[in-house]
């Protein structure tokens, strides 16, 4: 091992990446943040990393992103990316972000994805619904390459987000992203095509339980993604309904 110095800027940066932990654990803490520790690591990771930011322009960025925090922003929607397994997504209020549990589901197609036949046109071919930031579709198309996709949703922001995702991804090419509601899939065309897998993520959270959310999820994600009605199964009931006139047989 070669032992290297740490040079002026870097020591000055640790200097005053301490201070600012010092400062913002315990503010945060007081107003009841959670996980006050782990949101002022990651913002001021975030920012020190960067060699184009100054040192003032660093502690003022930081002070102005911790200030979000106590005021419940999302960690997400502060830094304005995140990591979901192997990818890296842009984050943007309101579109929802994505959950770790989501990574599970993303493992379940995976398993799917590499045991079906591929069509005529060479791909296994999915249906992404509700897409919210892309993360479900951006991922299924990194990590398996016969894959190629639609994704849908309701929201403008998703969509949106769900295409700069892709592209950011370079995965685009093989994923098609429309505005639609779920009610429209059994309208659509696709091409002619029917889907070897639909996934989705569906809203799920009972309308009587809305309200008692958090304020980081209550105030700030769009509660389309959220609410799943009455009973939470809504949007699941019309995605399975929606399904036998849009999945091939055995998909």
């Amino acid at each position: 091992l070669v032992y290297r110095p740490l040079g002026a800027r870097q020591t000055s940066a640790l200097t005053i990446a301490r201070a600012l932990k010092r400062k913002w654990v315990k503010a945060l803490q007081a107003e009841g943040i959670p996980e006050p520790e782990l949101a002022v690591k990651y913002i001021v990771d975030h920012l020190t990393r960067s060699t184009n930011v100054s040192l003032d322009d660093l502690v003022s960025r930081a002070e102005s992103m911790l200030e979000q925090r106590r005021r419940r922003t999302p960690l997400q929607y502060i830094i304005g990316e995140w990591d979901f397994r192997n990818v890296t997504l842009k984050m943007k209020a309101p579109v929802l972000i994505p959950r770790p549990e989501t990574e599970q589901l993303v493992d379940r197609v995976l398993t799917s994805c590499r045991l079906a036949s591929r069509g005529d046109d060479g791909w296994v071919w999915f249906l992404d619904v509700g897409c919210g930031s892309g993360a479900i579709s951006v991922a299924l198309l990194a990590e398996c390459p016969q894959l190629r996709g639609v994704a849908i949703d309701v929201s403008t922001e998703a969509v949106d987000l769900t295409r700069e995702n892709a592209i950011m991804n370079n995965v685009h090419e093989r994923l098609d992203v429309i505005h639609t509601t779920i009610g429209n899939c059994s309208t659509l065309t696709f091409g002619g095509r029917l889907f070897d897998i639909l996934v989705s993520n569906p809203p799920y959270i009972p309308s009587r339980v809305l309200a008692g959310l958090d304020p980081e999820v209550l105030w700030f994600e769009d509660h389309r993604a959220l609410e799943g009605g009455p009973d939470g199964l809504r949007v699941t009931a019309e995605v399975l309904d929606v399904a036998q006139s849009i999945v091939r047989k055995g998909g």
